[in-house]
């Protein structure tokens, strides 16, 4: 109904971007922590979880959770679901998460957030938008249009997902600031992660900032600064937005639990010119892989730790 599409307002204010200490995992992965939780749990039983005392996210002392993508994805059993990665959609919320599709779905997602401000947590969304799974909308309104191709007219496929956006065309560029004001304003999130932003263009990611600041500036922006085609590098410098690096992870021996246990552990340290604190993530991404038609397991989440800094702090790697 029209009140499950009403601004989201609780009152929450998330922490400055560099006092953020973000745990980043998967709903279904985050559920393996919780005692007697389904397998195939949701937003109401991380919304439980959450509330829980002594949980293990209230342990950590993180102060923001960043969740994979939420959004309606391709899958073609209800176990499918390769942390949404195939998006089919930039505004739905994921029905086989909720105990029921459509405004249940909605006001259980929404609810979660709810449950993670009622315990000091930012919620930052991961969110898709540099390709689309299938069945794919807008490449049956208009392929070409809202998709890259090469000369012989075949789709490019820098994302390594088999398409790529045209972030230019004027369509498209409508459609991301719409899913995005409707994750932050109608859905609730503090902030959103942009997946291989760099396939959206250094332009539209500045056109998002500049909304995002008049519309609301303590919501957080991050994006994940690289894509097969290339890196954003210094394109987003004195900007607002920050980026996930994973340039120290070759650094890390290999020989932590986690790495044994085929856990990614990336750690990203830069230098800040400016001395400002450096936020702290911890990741607890699977590397268990079985394409992008296929499930990864999900065992338990084990945190792992890397760097997050503003990109108008950006230096070298030390």
């Amino acid at each position: 109904g029209p009140e499950s599409l009403a601004p989201f307002a609780d009152g929450f204010m998330p922490p400055p971007v560099e006092d953020l200490v973000i745990l980043e995992g998967h709903l279904r992965d985050l559920l393996g922590l919780a005692e007697g939780a389904p397998a195939a749990g949701g937003y109401r039983e991380l919304a439980r979880y959450v509330r829980s005392q002594g949980n293990y996210l209230r342990a950590l002392g993180v102060n923001a959770l960043e969740l994979l993508p939420c959004a309606e994805f391709e899958h073609a059993t209800a176990e499918e679901y390769h942390w949404g990665y195939m998006p089919v959609s930039a505004f739905g919320v994921a029905n086989q998460y909720a105990s029921a599709p459509g405004v249940v779905a909605i006001e259980e997602f929404r609810d979660l957030v709810r449950a993670c401000h009622e315990a000091g947590l930012a919620v930052i969304m991961d969110v898709v938008l540099n390709h689309f799974g299938s069945p794919n909308g807008l490449g049956a309104i208009d392929a070409p249009y809202y998709y890259r191709v090469d000369p012989q007219g075949r789709l490019t496929n820098w994302s390594g997902c088999g398409n790529d956006v045209r972030a230019e065309a004027p369509m498209f560029k409508r459609l991301v600031h719409a899913a995005l004001r409707h994750w932050t304003e109608v859905l609730g999130v503090d902030g959103v992660r942009l997946d291989l932003a760099e396939l959206l263009g250094t332009p539209l990611l500045r056109e998002i900032e500049a909304d995002f600041r008049f519309r609301a500036p303590h919501k957080i922006l991050i994006a994940e600064p690289w894509s097969f085609r290339g890196h954003t590098a210094r394109d987003l410098d004195h900007t607002s937005w920050t980026s996930w690096d994973d340039a120290f992870r070759e650094f890390l021996p290999p020989t932590s639990v986690a790495m044994r246990r085929r856990r990614t552990c990336s750690i990203t340290s830069r230098r800040a010119r400016s001395g400002r604190p450096r936020a702290c993530a911890m990741r607890s991404r699977t590397t268990t892989w079985r394409g992008w038609t296929g499930s990864p397991s999900a065992p338990a989440a084990t945190p792992l730790i890397r760097r997050l800094t503003t990109s108008c702090a950006r230096a070298s790697c030390t």
